[in-house]
């Protein structure tokens, strides 16, 4: 008997595969930028995100060390509409999605019931 990968099941589940569609036209600029960082509290760091790595499409932060009291208009950057995020204490974990309003993107809720503090993002 073969068992699938955890990643592959939750592609599968997700409904939404396909073989490699691809876009219908290539435009010139065709390259996505993403960054990834250990933030070890977002809170303080907001000036030294907007100075730094605002030129990226998606930005991707974890261990933020949010909580419920910090609201999304404390978080919100100009160039980036969409922000998801998943709370953990003020003290550690949390993950923050920053995605460009240049993509469309929704948030997977149901792959993240698998695997506790994951994020999925789907993005077009």
């Amino acid at each position: 008997m073969r068992f699938l990968p955890l990643d592959t099941l939750l592609l599968i589940c997700s409904g939404n595969v396909e073989i490699n569609p691809g876009p219908l036209s290539q435009p010139e600029n065709t390259t996505l930028s993403i960054f990834s960082q250990n933030i070890r509290s977002i809170r303080n760091k907001m000036e030294y995100i907007r100075d730094n790595w605002l030129d990226y499409d998606i930005l991707c932060f974890t261990e933020t060390h949010l909580d419920n009291s910090i609201t999304d208009n404390n978080l919100q950057l100009d160039s980036f509409p969409l922000m998801y995020r998943i709370d953990d204490s003020c003290h550690s974990g949390g993950i923050l999605i920053y995605v460009s309003g240049d993509i469309i993107s929704k948030r997977l809720y149901i792959l993240e019931s698998y695997l506790n503090l994951c994020m999925w993002v789907e993005l077009k």
